[in-house]
């Protein structure tokens, strides 16, 4: 079952609870790299930063997974660039997303929050944009994250992450090439910086991850509401670790991303203040209308997509409720009334990608509820006979149903077909293939 608002909000029903103010204490948590009980302060609704006690890790080692945790500074610190509110999520102990004040607060582009930390060029990765809230208001970071694999010792898959900032993609299908301590990017095998290994030195799959105490008094962060579900194992895979990938759009540039306004809570409230919104009120697509199609052209994108089946829709099975998101009008996410439709055929469930992929997680809500979809999209590249497919992260109602799908090719007719050269940016379009489907709240952020 999913959590109640779509994505940064209650935890799904299969999440492992990590802390709540409830039942998942900090008793659950020790001090890195020593063992000891976790020494940070709880609060009844959410825990601190005991400056100089060191950082603290949940005791479960984590592998792939899609993690929540939310986070803020209180107002009144002092500080500048690299302060105040310093601390820092290090998946498997040793990748950092950097937290940090940055709310009007100039500092090196991958220092921000929401970066892939590093003080230097080369190696970090700024956040697309900066989608902060002031000082002593909640932030949410949502991050669909793939750890390294190695064969025989050597790497054969990068660690790989998206992140959601205050429900904003501000890290999209990121390749991560390497440790990063500081100012210097290691080898994955290097020995003190390197990737964690157990005691007979084999390179692991699973590691806990660590919130960091910078150690000064203007450091201070709260955290609650920390959360993850495990993700399969059906990553994008990369042929030739030796060099990074020639298509990404992970990161912003080394320079300074734009300040946002993030919008309502997660993804389910307004728009960010630098997407489209192509539907406010409340749009019925009803048999016989034809597909619905933005005026504003996309390549790679963040949409969010709100829809509904209404109670008395007619037909069954796959006919009952059908239509589907068309990024670039040609690739679908699929929809359907999952009341009538569950059957041996999961890749044309809703939360598919037609024809090619079920969905990881079957996630759709009550009958008669609206649906969130949200979809990170980045089209194919064609250079001649050259193909660089495209890739799709998506979350219905919160919970990841593909993760950085490696896309076959074109779908909308409901059979994949190959790729035939096109433009590389193209209007969003809406389904309508013989049934009545509602949607609302629909917007789009171009990542270009």
């Amino acid at each position: 079952m999913p959590g109640a608002e779509g994505l940064s909000a209650d935890p799904p029903s299969d999440a492992t609870i990590l802390w709540d103010g409830e039942e998942a204490s900090l008793d659950d948590w020790q001090h890195y790299p020593d063992g000891r009980d976790a020494e940070w302060i709880e609060h009844d609704d959410y825990f601190k930063v005991n400056i100089g006690t060191g950082d603290i890790q949940p005791k479960e080692a984590i592998g792939d997974c899609h993690l929540h945790l939310e986070w803020r500074v209180p107002e009144g610190l002092e500080g500048e660039s690299q302060g105040p509110g310093n601390s820092g999520l290090f998946m498997m102990e040793t990748y950092e997303f950097q937290i940090l004040q940055s709310y009007e607060n100039p500092t090196y582009p991958s220092g921000h929050a929401g970066s892939y930390y590093k003080y230097k060029p080369g190696g970090g990765s700024a956040p697309l944009v900066l989608p902060i809230r002031p000082p002593g208001e909640w932030q949410e970071y949502d991050i669909i994250w793939r750890g390294p694999r190695f064969e025989d010792g050597e790497l054969a898959r990068y660690p790989q992450a998206t992140l959601f900032f205050n429900g904003v993609a501000v890290q999209t299908h990121l390749d991560i090439p390497g440790p990063v301590w500081y100012d210097t990017l290691y080898d994955f095998d290097h020995e003190d910086f390197g990737h964690p290994r157990d005691s007979d030195g084999t390179f692991l799959e699973e590691v806990p991850f660590n919130l960091q105490d910078h150690g000064r008094s203007q450091d201070m962060v709260h955290f609650r509401n920390i959360w993850y579900r495990d993700l399969p194992e059906d990553p994008v895979e990369i042929d030739n670790p030796d060099a990074m990938p020639q298509y990404d759009s992970s990161g912003g540039d080394y320079e300074m991303p734009e300040q946002v306004a993030p919008g309502g809570v997660g993804t389910t409230g307004d728009a960010p203040e630098d997407a489209d919104v192509l539907i406010d009120d409340e749009l019925t697509l009803e048999p016989g209308d034809g597909d619905w199609e933005s005026d504003n052209k996309y390549g790679d994108a963040q949409f969010h997509v709100e829809y509904r089946i209404p109670a008395d829709v007619k037909g069954n099975g796959i006919d009952r409720g059908n239509s589907g998101v068309l990024m670039m009008g040609k690739y679908e996410i699929q929809i359907v009334d999952m009341r009538s439709y569950r059957n041996d055929d999961a890749d044309e469930w809703a939360g598919a990608f037609t024809d090619q992929a079920e969905p990881h997680h079957d996630a759709v809500r009550e009958p008669r509820e609206w649906q969130q979809l949200d979809i990170l999209w980045q089209g194919p590249r064609f250079d001649g006979d050259e193909v660089s497919p495209a890739q799709v992260t998506a979350l219905l109602n919160g919970v990841a149903v593909q993760t950085r799908l490696l896309v076959d090719g074109p779908n909308a007719d409901g059979t994949l077909a190959e790729y035939e050269e096109h433009a590389s940016e193209l209007p969003l379009r809406l389904q309508e293939d013989n049934s009545q489907v509602q949607f609302r709240n629909t917007w789009a952020r171009s990542l270009d």
